[in-house]
């Protein structure tokens, strides 16, 4: 009676064993699939990641007018400003030169005038 009472208890036991094992087995089957699905997780957000730093460090250029197109943009600023100054310049001694010019030009009518007022002058006589 022992021994099948002790047989039973065994056969119990190691159908407990057997249903413990099933259940520590499926539920590290269900652990792996989420732990498999962290990890493809963990490695999109990681590339995420990547892309957002790189992201921000352009926009950080870009605001601080570090990128190229800006820094193109500010070259062709300072050449148009240097070449409208070069402009301004030439135009100012034009200017200066006209009014040189116009200065003679009144001298001149005046001699003129003063001339044809002595020939007229002189043939009136």
């Amino acid at each position: 009676m022992f021994d099948k009472r002790s047989r039973e208890r065994k056969k119990e036991v190691d159908g407990s064993e057997d249903r413990l094992i099933d259940i520590l087995n499926k539920t590290v089957n269900e652990l792996q699939k989420k732990v498999d699905k962290q990890s493809g997780d963990i490695e999109n957000l990681i590339q995420e990641v990547g892309e957002l730093k790189r992201d921000n460090e352009k926009y950080i250029d870009i605001f601080k007018g570090r990128d190229e197109s800006t820094k193109e943009f500010y070259k062709q600023g300072f050449e148009s400003m240097k070449l409208a100054r070069e402009t301004h310049d030439a135009v100012s001694t034009m200017v200066k030169n006209m009014e040189i010019t116009n200065q003679n030009a009144s001298k001149l009518i005046e001699l003129l005038g003063k001339h044809l007022e002595v020939l007229d002058h002189k043939t009136s006589r």
